[in-house]
């Protein structure tokens, strides 16, 4: 298993020093929905290394103060393999967001709605120190996977 660490690369517009929401005004304190968009043979190319069976791409360092409550992530073109998987978490679980569903056709739509998914039980989490939000890929290589990764989050002014 490889770790892929998107927040400090150039690709992300969603790394740590670029808060999505602000730090005063309109959107600080408020719910909002992040979008990260994952093109798996894109960032290839771009990190220089192949993305693989149980490889992990970390996608942002959730703040302290965070709150988030739900993921969702809609495949835009499915993967070549059809039995690539993700599953959506944090450095605690790498599911509790969303269990491995299976990147297989385009227009799928995959949530943390489900009941087997730990945080969605509870309706989100809290996060009371930094953590890292990650996609972990399943037992196949997800090349041609392009998705979306929306996450309905609140930064807590404390």
């Amino acid at each position: 298993m490889a770790d892929r660490d998107l927040t400090t690369t150039t690709y992300s517009d969603f790394n740590a020093g670029v808060s999505p929401w602000g730090n005063a005004g309109n959107g600080f304190g408020e719910s909002t929905v992040l979008k990260f968009h994952i093109d798996v043979d894109d960032i290839q190319t771009t990190g220089g290394y192949t993305i693989g069976a149980t490889d992990a791409l970390h996608l942002w360092d959730i703040p302290i103060g965070t709150e988030i409550r739900k993921v969702m992530a809609v495949v835009r073109t499915a993967a070549t393999d059809t039995t690539s998987t993700i599953a959506v978490g944090d450095t605690d679980s790498a599911a509790c967001y969303c269990a491995a569903t299976a990147l297989s056709a385009a227009g799928v739509v995959i949530g943390s709605a489900v009941t087997t998914d730990a945080y969605a039980i509870v309706g989100g989490r809290l996060y009371k120190a930094a953590n890292i939000l990650h996609v972990t890929f399943g037992t196949a290589v997800p090349a041609g996977a392009v998705f979306d990764l929306y996450v309905y989050a609140t930064m807590v002014d404390y």
